[in-house]
């Protein structure tokens, strides 16, 4: 059976099954309102949505992959940017104008773009660097010397740390990730205020971060410590 075959099966059963449920708690169908309806299809895509993407990765491009880009006006002064997408950190720092956005102390940089809404997915190749964060960050948070990732501070975020991948919660949450994880996709869901990350090799969950505290836009955030490394926003358009 081929793998969308099997996709629209788990979505019919699903949808048969919420059916099914609803009939035994006799509640009449022609009587959903708009707003129990609504309830009923965002359930149905929170339950099927984490099957679909371990067996469809193309399903979750076509419908939420954004075109990522980086501010330079917010990377740290260490951090160059070039045309593909590509930041590196450099081992001394670029001549570059001060900004009230820009980070000063951790070499950070955030996206162009900041979401107040809809569902929103890209991948990262993280290359050589073995010193990392990854995620997605408040507007508002502090830019201004060291930076402390968790969600209190604003940051929703997977890192590397040369040996262990750790969630950033508070306290660090221990990550299983695949070995030779190259990639990794970062799923934003505003409405539900979720952050999940997968190892794009076999598009596994490593982490989900529920009952997000979200408030006004939320861009995406880059960290790369490791010196003379570069990571790089994926085009996912096209295959690389």
């Amino acid at each position: 059976m081929q793998v969308t075959e099997y996709t629209s099966l788990l979505v019919i059963r699903s949808y048969l099954h919420s059916l099914e449920k609803l009939e035994t708690e006799h509640i009449a169908i022609t009587e959903i309102t708009t707003g129990a309806l609504l309830d009923f299809l965002t359930g149905l895509t929170r339950s099927v949505l984490p099957f679909i993407l371990q067996l469809d990765k193309g399903f979750l491009n076509s419908l939420f992959a954004d075109n990522i880009t980086l501010n330079p006006d917010t990377a740290h002064p260490n951090l160059s940017i070039s045309e593909d997408k590509k930041f590196t950190h450099e081992p001394q720092p670029q001549n570059v104008p001060p900004t009230p956005e820009r980070f000063d102390s951790t070499v950070c940089v955030l996206g162009s773009e900041g979401f107040s809404d809809g569902q929103h997915y890209w991948e990262v190749d993280v290359g050589s660097s073995n010193d990392w964060d990854l995620g997605v960050a408040r507007k508002s948070i502090k830019r201004i010397g060291k930076l402390s990732l968790s969600p209190k501070e604003g940051f929703w975020a997977l890192g590397f740390t040369g040996r262990d991948y750790w969630a950033k919660t508070d306290p660090w949450t221990w990550v299983m990730v695949p070995k030779n994880t190259q990639k990794i996709g970062v799923y934003l869901n505003y409405q539900d205020r979720q952050v999940t990350f997968f190892s794009v090799t076999d598009m596994s969950v490593l982490f989900t971060f529920n009952d997000c505290s979200f408030s006004g836009e939320i861009y995406p955030f880059f960290k790369n410590s490791h010196k003379e490394t570069s990571m790089r926003i994926c085009s996912l358009g096209k295959e690389e």
